[in-house]
This record gives C-alpha cells, sequence and structure tokens, in this order.
C-alpha cells in the first residue's frame, strides 16, 4: 500500500502550484507515495512571490483569513472532518502558514489524547498559532518559550537559508517538535522547495522526508 499524503499549500497559492513546487521532489521518491492536494476554502489575492511565475487569472486559496483569525478554528474543524472522511492519511506535508494550521491542530488533538497522522512534512514552515488572541481577532504566532506541547510526531522541517521571511519562522516551528523525531533540512535552493535544477538540495529534501516516514510507519 502507497503512503497517503495529505498535501496544504501556502496562503495565497493552490494545488495547481503545489504540484508544480512538488514535481521533481515527488518524482525523487517514486511511487511508494498517494499524493492528495486539497484546495483552500477562503479565496484570497496571490501571494506576491508567485507573481511572475504563475497565471495572475487563476484561483489561489487561504485555508483561513488573516484578516479574520477567528476563522482559524473553523479551518481546524473543515479540517479534521475531512480527515476524518477521507480516512487512511499517513503523513501530512504543509506549506508557509498551512503549517501553523496543522501545528494548531497537532497540539490540540494531542493534548486530547489524539493523533490524525503518523507524521508531517513542513516546507518554510510558520510556528502554531496563539488560539486565545486569534479567537480575540488578534493574529499571533506562539514563541518556543510558550510551548505548552511538543508536537510528538515524527516530523521534518524543511526550509532554505535564502528565504528572507521563513529563515527565521521555519525554526521556530522545528522548536515546537520534539527533538527526538524531528529532522531539520536547511537548503540553498531558491525556491521553497527544491527543484530538479538544486539536486544535492532535492536529495537532501527527499531523504529527509524518506527518514521521516520509515520513522512515522515503524513507530505507528
Amino acid at each position: 500500500m502507497p503512503i497517503r499524503v495529505l498535501c496544504l499549500h501556502g496562503h495565497g497559492s493552490n494545488c495547481k502550484v503545489l504540484e508544480a513546487q512538488t514535481a521533481a521532489l515527488r518524482h525523487e521518491l517514486d511511487d511508494d507515495y498517494e499524493w492528495i492536494f486539497v484546495n483552500g476554502t477562503v479565496p484570497v489575492p496571490m501571494a506576491p512571490e508567485l507573481e511572475g511565475f504563475y497565471n495572475p487569472s487563476d484561483d489561489y486559496y487561504g485555508y483561513f483569513s488573516l484578516s479574520d483569525p477567528k476563522s482559524l478554528q473553523k479551518a481546524m474543524n473543515d479540517l479534521h472532518e475531512f480527515i476524518t472522511a477521507e480516512g487512511n492519511i499517513d503523513i501530512v506535508m504543509a506549506s508557509s502558514i498551512a503549517s501553523s494550521l496543522i501545528g494548531n491542530l497537532l497540539q490540540t488533538l494531542e493534548a486530547e489524547g489524539q493523533s490524525l497522522f503518523k507524521g508531517a512534512i513542513f516546507f518554510s514552515g510558520m510556528a502554531p498559532l496563539d488560539l486565545a488572541t486569534c479567537e480575540k481577532g488578534d493574529l499571533r504566532f506562539l514563541e518556543p518559550a510558550e510551548k505548552h506541547k511538543l508536537i510528538s510526531i515524527p516530523t521534518a522541517n524543511i526550509w532554505g537559508s535564502r528565504d528572507e521571511v521563513h529563515a527565521h519562522s521555519a525554526p521556530r516551528l522545528s522548536a515546537f517538535c520534539s527533538e527526538e523525531a524531528n529532522v531539520n533540512v536547511i537548503h540553498t535552493a531558491r525556491t521553497p522547495i527544491p527543484g530538479a535544477a538544486d539536486e544535492f538540495d532535492l536529495v537532501a529534501a527527499a531523504h529527509a522526508i524518506r527518514k521521516t516516514v520509515e520513522k512515522a510507519v515503524a513507530v505507528y
């Protein structure tokens, strides 16, 4: 049976973009995986970093509204319902602020003794959000010193050293992951996810994902 991977794009992106961004990586990982791409439900403008590379007339989405932080809880509930209905999701792969959504969902469920996934892959991640302040309408990321519950499932945090935004945010998400179960990959590619032109970084990312998946399958 293939490893089933739920794939979540970044804010202002879509499944089509994420499929293109991960094409070389998925090829490197061969046929052992089934990739399930899910669009966000909130229409938003195209992310600035995608301009000039993708069609501006396409539809772009987020999983929750950055201008309405209260929508984060609904996004968590909707995602939980989707995964439960879909069934048998082994790994979640999330990019950018979608990693925050997954981080919050994992922390909430683990505090309740539940788990939806065996492992998680984060690209250019961002820390979980403060659910209490989001309910008040304020968007605030948790700081590592505030962590109350680590993400215990096997994880891989992959980000670029040239990424001006996520080179600072991704290590914060990594700090919320169990050190024993996490692997970090810091690459030098110009894109958030290494492509065919970045063979060394591509192979390193694929190796980290395989290692994480093997650990996740063995443990769970």
